[in-house]
């Protein structure tokens, strides 16, 4: 699994939320937190009312651009897959920014992986004060997620891609395939 962050430091919503939907796939595998809309303006416009809480800062981030990615297995259909990527994304925001409006949807445009576009608030919902992560924290939580998804999902046959202290994981005798 790969977990990808970008910060926007422009309120480009609006142009996200386009990107994201026009390679999204159904509908019913989006993710919406703390937000109402269901349609790319209305979706923009909530971002938008949420963002003019913020206090004002130079170079101030309005928003992070999120990218969570699995390697497509033969072993299970791309329902099953694009359900258990959705129940991962789930998880991710509830640990990464469990009161920040979120959006997010699947993209299945490439042959060997699935990924989840995830637009994630700079504040949480109603606040003024900017949430973020150290790099340090950021990186504890990718590999948190990683070591649940390769537990609690085997069936997706994920390898593993990051390690916090490559003596130990080398060390592993049982690393998943």
């Amino acid at each position: 699994m790969i977990i990808k962050s970008m910060s926007r430091k422009e309120a480009t919503f609006g142009q996200l939320i386009g990107y994201m939907n026009r390679e999204a796939a159904a509908e019913r595998y989006s993710l919406w937190r703390h937000c109402y809309g269901r349609k790319e303006r209305e979706l923009e416009a909530e971002f938008k009312t949420n963002a003019a809480h913020m206090r004002a800062r130079k170079n101030g981030v309005y928003m992070y651009h999120e990218i969570l990615s699995i390697t497509k297995t033969a072993h299970l259909s791309d329902e099953d897959m694009k359900l258990t990527l959705r129940k991962i994304a789930q998880e991710y925001v509830l640990r990464r920014c469990p009161n920040n409006m979120v959006y997010g949807v699947i993209h299945d445009d490439h042959a060997h992986h699935l990924h989840y576009h995830l637009l994630i608030s700079a504040i949480e919902a109603g606040e003024k004060t900017r949430t973020r992560l150290s790099r340090a924290e950021f990186q504890t939580l990718k590999v948190e997620m990683e070591r649940r998804v390769l537990a609690e999902f085997p069936a997706l046959r994920q390898r593993w891609r990051l390690r916090k202290n490559r003596k130990v994981n080398a060390c592993r005798s049982e690393e998943p395939n």
